[in-house]
This record gives C-alpha cells, sequence and structure tokens, in this order.
C-alpha cells in the first residue's frame, strides 16, 4: 500500500456554523421577560400599598361588607363576563351548618331545608356520601337564592377555601364554578374584621389575606401575559 505521507497529520478542525439569530432572539427574549417583571413587581407593590389604604379607609360593617362584595363582583365579571351585577343585588351571608355531606370526591354539600330530598338527589346521582360535623358556610345570594357557596377546611395546618354546593339547589348547582371559593380567606377575615372592627390585629388580618389574594391573582395573569407572548414570538419566528 502506498503511503500517502499523511498519515500522522491531524484532520483540521470543521468549523460549525453558529446561528448568531437564534443567539439574538434569546437575549432580546430575556430583555422583554425581564422587563415584564420588572412592570409586574411595580405594579403589584402599587397594589398592595392601595388595598392596606382602602381597608385602613373603611370606617364600619357596612363598608367592610359592600368592599367584599365588591370583590365578589370583580372574580365574578372575570369568571362569566357578566358586567352588570352590583353591590346591591347580592347579599353575602355567613351561616353555621349543623353537619354536611361530603362525597367521595370531596365535594360539600349542605343539607338544606329539606335533608332527606338532599340525601335522596345525592343517591340519585349515586354520590357516596358521609356526614361532617359543624361548618361555618358562606354564601352569596341574588334573588333570593344562594348563587355561590364556599367554607374554609384546614389540612395540616394550612387553611383554604372550598366551593360547597347548597343542597336546596343540589341538581342546578353541582357542576358550578364558585367564585367565592377564589376569595374565601378574604372573606373570612372580613368577617373576623367585621366581628372586632377597630381592632388593629383583626384589621391586618384582612389586610394581609387581601394582598395575599390579589398577588397570586396578579401572578397568574401576569404568568398567562408572558406564556402569550413567547407564544406569539415563537410563532413570528417561525414565520420569518
Amino acid at each position: 500500500m502506498l503511503n500517502s505521507g499523511n498519515e500522522n497529520q491531524k484532520n483540521p478542525p470543521i468549523e460549525s456554523e453558529v446561528d448568531f439569530r437564534d443567539t439574538e432572539t434569546q437575549s432580546k427574549r430575556d430583555e422583554f421577560l425581564a422587563s415584564i417583571r420588572d412592570d409586574s413587581q411595580e405594579k403589584e407593590e402599587a397594589l398592595l400599598q392601595e388595598i392596606e389604604k382602602e381597608i385602613n379607609e373603611l370606617e364600619g360593617k357596612d363598608d367592610i361588607t359592600k368592599y367584599i362584595k365588591n370583590m365578589y363582583i370583580e372574580g365574578y365579571e372575570k369568571t362569566t363576563g357578566d358586567t352588570e351585577l352590583t353591590t346591591e343585588d347580592i347579599k353575602i351571608i355567613r351561616s353555621n351548618q349543623d353537619y354536611v355531606y361530603v362525597t367521595e370526591d370531596g365535594q360539600i354539600v349542605t343539607h338544606g331545608e329539606t335533608p332527606l330530598v338532599t340525601e335522596e338527589k345525592l343517591k340519585a346521582d349515586n354520590q357516596e356520601y358521609t356526614q361532617q360535623g359543624s361548618k361555618d358556610v358562606y354564601s352569596i345570594w341574588k334573588d333570593g337564592q344562594i348563587i355561590d357557596c364556599m367554607t374554609i377546611v384546614s389540612e395540616n395546618g394550612e387553611k383554604r377555601a372550598v366551593q360547597v354546593i347548597p343542597g336546596d339547589r343540589y341538581e342546578e348547582m353541582k357542576e358550578y364554578q364558585s367564585v367565592l371559593q377564589e376569595i374565601g380567606l378574604s372573606v373570612e377575615a372580613g368577617y373576623t374584621y367585621m366581628e372586632n372592627f377597630g381592632h388593629e390585629k383583626s384589621k391586618q388580618g384582612f389586610i394581609e389575606a387581601v394582598q395575599e389574594q390579589a398577588t397570586r391573582t396578579e401572578q397568574n395573569e401576569q404568568a398567562q401575559i408572558m406564556t402569550a407572548e413567547l407564544e406569539n414570538n415563537q410563532e413570528m419566528e417561525l414565520g420569518d
């Protein structure tokens, strides 16, 4: 075999092409997301200050009730698109249920005015259930009927709001989406402040509950905006 004389010569490195456009695009995207985060943080700080100012200006139980109603209406509008609901249209009531039904999938149902009828409805719907003891239930009433309902439960030292189905309206509401649940901890703190109006600790508890709720809402909305913008940018790049 003839010796080419190149056996010991190393092959020259293969130069790879770097897609500088992708690097530039990523840099712009990072800058864009950082600007959204900065704007979000400024907006969130202003919102928290505004909440504290608003609650500090409440002058009594009626003001607190109206404040809670307005929180509910804001969430109701976002969920349903209905902008006609006013504070005059609704009542918010807290009642103590001596017991409630809890289905196998964790749904809570009040016994209503006629517990036997509620139990028959649950059985007809093939719902296995157990009874649990006393619970405070918060409900929104409109035109003489409950339209939303929730209670507070504690698990591992953590409190959270959960949807409740009113037994008297089981058929109509067994698949509804609770708006009241989303502001549940704020509602509970608001009632505590109503019962102890003028007490600084109760007022601060209400402020913090509303601020935490607002922060969660703001963060969720910003996450949706960032996701939508990223998807939009990717579609634009594919179209280039």
